[in-house]
């Protein structure tokens, strides 16, 4: 049965696959070809969700692809304005390796707004590491010690690493800051980006002097980075039968992270590794498509150990869940249906909270869309409708305010829109019919005096174009709302709620 059902996802899956290979592939010889295929394939949002769900994946794991990824962006442009807001591009492509070349994007090319852009660059965490947005309020040039012998490495520029190497009391066993990963040293950072030159350099100075815990994460890095020739070198020190189970395990997930065909499969076949469910959600993590759905049906058919969802208390229940979220929490939308065609329920939490709730926290709207639709499965709707009024996600809120009690906890979701200024959100709740306008909160302060007091002119209006709008509430300091303008105050005969139109 499950075979049956899975071919029937197969081209569609094929696609998929063929797509994130060719990105990972992706060079200056073939980047045109790269890009018409692309273009031949994006025809409509669902497939433009897809692209962007998998240049989050290959951008984290091929940054030096960064500029070329770049420019498949930019001429993607006009349809990511149209379709997606700036929170979900930042979502989807906000990881260490890419956020500097994203920032460049977004600022460089007016995708969005420099206000909403500025204001979600700078409370992303990512934001204290991204050297590109910081260079832009620094002097040019200043670049430190560390940034360069870092790039060099990185970028394999063996002659220059030699010359700086040469001039300076380098400690060649000293720890670096690498793209907001921990410090790694040298020669780790080399395997990892698979830069040849310098590892053999470094190994001929250092290798017999490495302690048994730096080699093994030498040969992790070396397996994420994809490089046999480095992994051979590795191999001459270190026998993988002999490491102990969980650094086998870790070695293996290192593989599945860097996402090379080839060397999982030489890992798979030299060592005799099984594949397990542990793998198979690392993959789905890791964005490793091919993997994932290399092996995915041989579990299903071979262990069956996804099937038993309907089994209390079995080993297999928790594992099932966290295939869903970990689909919701990414925004894998393709994967999502195929889960739900074989009842894949959240009747466990992850990270303290259901499916529906991750698919609304990160703005996935054909997610939500997924999961309301099919019936009895997850009903945290409330939950999911807030979060989703927090983040400034308008279309999930749009479609959530039918299904749940729009004025909870004394219109909490009202609140918390206009409190965060989400301007269209606080559009959509307010137009609602039976929406509580004026709640009051513990000092009698209600969203229209929020909202005057934060500067919010245009949720101000939108507040006052609701008929059941009580303007002349006073809080506990006795005062209108339009007392709480910050900059320009109206004298004391403007003072009436007509007059709100300079709040600026």
């Amino acid at each position: 049965m499950f075979t049956k059902e899975f071919q029937k996802f197969q081209p569609r899956i094929n696609l998929l696959v063929e797509c994130q290979n060719r990105l990972l592939a992706i060079c200056d010889e073939n980047f045109d070809e790269t890009l018409q295929f692309l273009r031949s394939i994006i025809t409509d949002d669902k497939n433009l969700s897809t692209l962007l769900f998998l240049m989050g994946s290959v951008t984290s794991k091929r940054p030096r692809n960064s500029n070329l990824y770049k420019k498949i962006l930019i001429d993607f442009k006009e349809s990511i304005q149209s379709h997606f807001p700036c929170r979900l591009i930042i979502c989807y492509l906000g990881n260490p390796y890419f956020f500097p070349t994203l920032v460049d994007i977004l600022y460089e090319n007016d995708f969005y707004s420099k206000e909403i852009v500025s204001r979600l660059i700078e409370n992303h965490p990512l934001f204290s590491v991204c050297k590109s947005f910081h260079n832009k309020k620094e002097k040019e040039g200043e670049i430190s010690y560390e940034s360069n012998i870092v790039n060099m490495t990185i970028n394999d520029n063996i002659s220059e690493f030699l010359n700086t190497v040469a001039s300076s009391n380098l400690n060649l066993f000293q720890k670096f800051f690498d793209q907001g990963n921990e410090n790694r040293s040298l020669i780790e950072i080399s395997a990892q980006y698979a830069s040849i030159n310098v590892f053999k350099y470094l190994w001929l100075q250092i290798g017999s002097d490495m302690t048994e815990e730096l080699l093994k994460s030498v040969y992790q890095m070396a397996v994420y980075g994809g490089n046999y020739e480095i992994i051979h070198i590795c191999e001459e020190k270190i026998h993988f039968a002999e490491l102990s189970d969980f650094d086998q395990e870790n070695i293996m997930f290192s593989a599945i992270k860097g996402n090379y065909k080839e060397i999982i499969h030489y890992l798979i076949d030299q060592h005799s590794i099984k594949v397990t469910k542990s793998h198979l959600i690392i993959s789905l993590l890791e964005k490793n498509l091919d993997f994932f759905f290399e092996h995915f049906p041989k579990l299903m058919n071979e262990n069956n150990i996804f099937i038993n969802f309907c089994e209390p208390h079995t080993t297999n229940r928790q594992n099932l869940f966290d295939l869903l979220h970990v689909a919701c929490f990414l925004g894998f939308t393709e994967l999502v249906p195929f889960l739900l065609l074989f009842n894949f329920r959240p009747l466990s939490q992850y990270a303290g909270r259901t499916s529906i709730v991750l698919a609304a926290t990160y703005g996935y709207f054909d997610i939500v869309k997924l999961l309301c639709e099919t019936k009895k499965f997850d009903t945290e709707y409330q939950k999911a409708f807030e979060i989703a009024v927090a983040n400034d996600f308008p279309q999930i809120v749009e479609y959530f305010s039918p299904l749940v009690d729009i004025n909870f906890n004394n219109s909490f979701a009202l609140r918390v829109a206009v409190d965060k200024g989400n301007t269209e959100v606080v559009r959509i709740l307010a137009k609602l019919p039976n929406i509580n306008i004026n709640p009051l909160t513990s000092i009698k302060s209600t969203p229209l005096h929020t909202a005057a007091e934060k500067g919010f002119k245009e949720i101000v209006l939108i507040l006052l174009e609701n008929p059941t709008i009580i303007a002349n509430q006073r809080d506990n300091k006795r005062s209108f709302y339009i007392f709480y303008i910050d900059s320009k105050r109206p004298s004391k005969n403007e003072r009436t709620h007509r007059n709100c139109s300079y709040i600026g």
